[in-house]
Parts: structure tokens; C-alpha cells; sequence
């Protein structure tokens, strides 16, 4: 089952520059810093886990000064785009967080090609 294949861990750490994403299997996960913002780019697989285990929602509330429908909007968006990434190969979800990473005033979703 692809489920138990790969597991997904997102942690806020008290240190820092922390978003993490753990997997079972080889990820093509990419977390890249740049100008003070955190750029994380989901394979297709990982954008699939998160669309099969409906974790747009529980994702959407990790950042702390976001208002309820701050966050709400941010897992609709979370789901909306790891499903497209999911169904169509030339798709990646891409979350870039603004900084600072524990407190971001921003966080954009997408699905590029």
C-alpha cells in the first residue's frame, strides 16, 4: 500500500529553519532557502500522499500567527494544488514560506510545471 511506503512527518522546530519532511522511500522532496524566504517542492508521489491522507488541512494549520481562516484557506489550497501535482506528471506542489519560518506573514501554494 503506498501509504505505508511513505510516511510523511512535517515539524515546526523551536531552532529554526524547519520544515522537514521524512520518507520511507527515496524523496525528490527539495527545500531550497532563497532571499530569506523557504522554497519546498513535493514530488509527484509525496503530493499524492498528501492528497490520498487529506493532510492539506492539517498542514494549513501549522503556521501560529495565522488567523482560522487564514489557515483554513491555506490547507484548501494545500489539497486543491497536491491533487492537481498528484493527477498530472508535469505538476509539482510547491509551498514557498516567507521568513521568519516560525512566524511567516506569508506562505504561497502552487502547482508548476
Amino acid at each position: 500500500m503506498f501509504a505505508s511506503t511513505l510516511r510523511i512527518v512535517f515539524t515546526l522546530t523551536a531552532t529554526g529553519a524547519a520544515t522537514t519532511l521524512s520518507a520511507a522511500t527515496a524523496s525528490a522532496l527539495a527545500a531550497t532557502p532563497a532571499s530569506g524566504d523557504v522554497t519546498i517542492t513535493f514530488s509527484q508521489s509525496e503530493s499524492a500522499a498528501i492528497d490520498t491522507m487529506g493532510l492539506g488541512a492539517a498542514l494549513g494549520q501549522l503556521p501560529p500567527s495565522f488567523t482560522p481562516q487564514a489557515k483554513t484557506a491555506l490547507g484548501q489550497s494545500i489539497s486543491r494544488y497536491a491533487k492537481q501535482a498528484a493527477q498530472d506528471p508535469t505538476y509539482q506542489l510547491t509551498i514557498v514560506i516567507d521568513d521568519p519560518i516560525l512566524d511567516p506573514n506569508a506562505v504561497t501554494v502552487g502547482a508548476l510545471a
